[in-house]
């Protein structure tokens, strides 16, 4: 009787084909990482082994039943063993070859697609979307059955931040430096520091110039404040927890502003020492709730409240 990581016991056809498919691991260790299951695509083929045809695991995740054939009893699944992960390239092509064969691959994608273009709906809609969303969609799929067939702080990380874990070690601990996939790894790694880096800098930017509109004042306005948006016009959205006008009255003179004045329809309007202008809308339309407006007129940009 074999029992796997899981806890699910094989039956003696399971233990027999699983043992013939493990041997080969042990012929290959150290050099193949990656396999592909390989289903046979007849009349016999059930549900669960049509889902796993063509799908690619790292073999240290490698679970039987799980990820690994058999699936079941019966199961006539097999697996390819690659060199080089999803790509399935093997290790002797040079740079230019690698990119050659993920352009042909593309290419010959794009061809198969456009065949079964009009074929049905959802062959439609894989041609329309260049396979783009399909892809992502199996991706997900495969970093779901490894993160549940041996959960721990990677998969399950790699899972929730949509493989990004996978790309880091690939540009980090590359299976062979200075290849296609250690580039395209590489690249990727960068932009998410890049995109982070702005990110974060845009944010202390925000607070820099929060600080400035209160130059002047002993009240930071946005304090406990949630920033929502920046629309295209210039303006800073931001949601307070305290609700209704009576909170949007006090962060108003809390800004000790001068020349106030109260308008028709119960806006007020006042002059702040750094010279910018604050101002009050009552939101008394159904649906809308009081908002507390601060016009930085050097630079135009607007800060909006909602209570």
């Amino acid at each position: 009787m074999y029992v796997t990581k899981t806890g699910r016991v094989l039956s003696a056809y399971e233990e027999r084909h699983h043992k013939k498919i493990i041997k080969s691991i042990s012929i290959s260790k150290g050099v193949l990482r990656y396999y592909r299951i390989i289903a046979e695509n007849d009349e016999r083929i059930c549900d669960v082994c049509a889902a796993q045809d063509g799908t690619v695991y790292p073999e240290e995740f490698a679970e039987a039943g799980a990820n690994f054939p058999p699936f079941h009893p019966n199961c006539r699944c097999t697996v390819e063993w690659l060199s080089e992960g999803i790509s399935g390239l093997p290790q002797n092509l040079t740079f230019v070859e690698e990119l050659e064969e993920m352009l042909r691959g593309i290419y010959e994608g794009l061809q198969a697609r456009g065949a079964n273009a009009f074929s049905s709906f959802e062959g439609f809609l894989d041609w329309l979307t260049l396979g783009v969303p399909r892809g992502m969609l199996e991706s997900n799929l495969a970093r779901t059955r490894i993160m549940l067939a041996k959960p721990n702080w990677y998969t399950i990380g790699n899972y929730m931040t949509s493989g990004i874990f996978d790309t880091f070690r690939g540009a980090l601990k590359p299976d062979r430096p200075l290849s296609l996939r250690h580039w395209l790894d590489s690249l990727l790694a960068a932009t998410v520091v890049y995109a982070s880096y702005r990110a974060i800098e845009y944010n202390l930017n925000i607070q820099r110039y929060i600080a400035s509109l209160s130059a002047g004042t002993e009240f930071l306005p946005l304090a406990n404040k949630i920033f929502t948006n920046e629309t295209s016009k210039g303006v800073w959205n931001f949601t307070s927890d305290a609700k209704g006008m009576g909170a949007a009255q006090a962060d108003f003179y809390a800004m000790k502003p001068f020349n106030t004045r109260t308008l028709p329809g119960g806006r007020i309007i006042g002059d702040l020492p750094n010279g910018n202008t604050i101002n009050i809308h009552p939101g008394i339309s159904v649906g809308y709730a009081p908002s507390l407006e601060i016009l930085d007129r050097a630079t135009g940009i607007k800060i909006k409240i909602r209570y």
